[in-house]
């Protein structure tokens, strides 16, 4: 239940007839902030670029809920005369 990439709000559910064990992989975009990922009370930190396993007996219901920054950044460097940097959505107006 999302509705990312307009918002950076993310609630996943678990969706399973019984328990089940099985781990579950979500990676933390290169552009972004440390990601809370809080379940079962529970919170794990990702960094930027990094995949954070959770291995867990899930059971239906279960919700994984994180927060994605959507702040676009400008940056500057030698290379790179101007570039942004942010959220996967970036809109441009034409003339």
């Amino acid at each position: 239940m999302t509705e990312y990439p307009f918002k950076g709000d993310i609630k996943l559910k678990i969706n399973t007839p019984g328990s089940v064990r099985f781990p579950l992989y979500l990676r933390v975009p290169g552009w972004s902030d440390p990601v809370d990922f809080n379940f079962r009370g529970r919170t794990i930190t990702g960094i930027a670029g990094e995949t954070v396993r959770l291995e867990e007996k899930w059971e239906d219901g279960d919700q994984i809920t994180f927060r994605l920054p959507m702040e676009i950044n400008l940056k500057k460097d030698i290379i790179t005369p101007c570039r942004f940097s942010g959220t996967a959505l970036l809109f441009f107006k034409d003339r």
